[in-house]
């Protein structure tokens, strides 16, 4: 939540134990059950997933990470995150201040994830940013506030992710997984509840997915549709 302390940026192999709060690590994790899948032969190499995001990224890739664990000829998975992650870093939020969640997030945009594709070198990167990218911010006074369901708005977050995609294209990166995350169910600021809010959010994640760049050479992008997901898990619990 916007209140919590801020962790630094961090990168996160998921075999090593965890050393303070700054370090994302993802193999002391809860049981969640037993998993039975049926595997084909594994590859020549294990498959270098890189997940890129905020915090709840970071605990979405906790199952990832016990499954990459388990499994390590098959996938070796490295998180890059940080509370209240976004790609859009432009812009006067109006919620509260993410000044310093922006700061951190563009630490990683210039700096860390580049030298991350660098040195790494992954086949897949999965995008999710399930808060920052859509809070009301303010980018010009006679414009006033904006939210994803204003068309102003999602120009400029679908040119920020845009430019993130061309940016992770550029290391070799040949598929993108972006998460259409599901809106919160709970939240002190009644505006973040708003299912018109995270709707326009989710249609500029899909657009940006469905985008084939200039020359068609962009990395093969995907959608993972958590709020689908979520809709499923709510409707088994009634």
């Amino acid at each position: 939540s916007p209140g919590d302390a801020i962790p630094s940026p961090s990168t996160a192999p998921p075999a090593v134990p965890p050393t303070s709060q700054s370090t994302s690590v993802l193999s002391a994790t809860p049981d969640p059950g037993p998993l039975s899948l049926v595997l084909e032969e594994a590859p020549v190499r294990p498959v270098r997933i890189l997940v890129l995001g905020d915090s709840t990224a970071y605990a979405a890739s906790y199952g990832l990470a016990v499954w990459a664990n388990e499994n390590p000829q098959f996938v070796r998975l490295d998180v890059i995150w940080c509370q209240g992650f976004g790609v859009l870093t432009e812009g006067v939020a109006t919620m509260w201040d993410i000044s310093p969640y922006v700061v951190q997030s563009r630490e990683i945009l210039t700096n860390e994830l580049p030298d991350w594709l660098a040195r790494e070198k992954p086949d897949v990167v999965v995008v999710m940013v399930t808060v920052d990218d859509a809070v009301t911010r303010v980018w010009d006074q006679d414009e006033g506030p904006l939210d994803p369901q204003d068309s102003a708005y999602r120009t400029r977050l679908r040119t920020a992710y845009i430019a993130l995609r061309d940016q992770i294209a550029s290391f070799g990166v040949k598929s993108i997984v972006w998460v259409a995350p599901p809106g919160p169910t709970q939240w002190g600021i009644p505006e973040m509840l708003q299912a018109e809010r995270w709707d326009a959010y989710r249609s500029v994640v899909r657009d940006v997915a469905g985008d084939p760049g200039v020359d068609g050479s962009t990395p093969r992008s995907m959608v993972a549709e958590l709020d689908a997901l979520q809709a499923e898990v709510d409707a088994l619990k009634r």
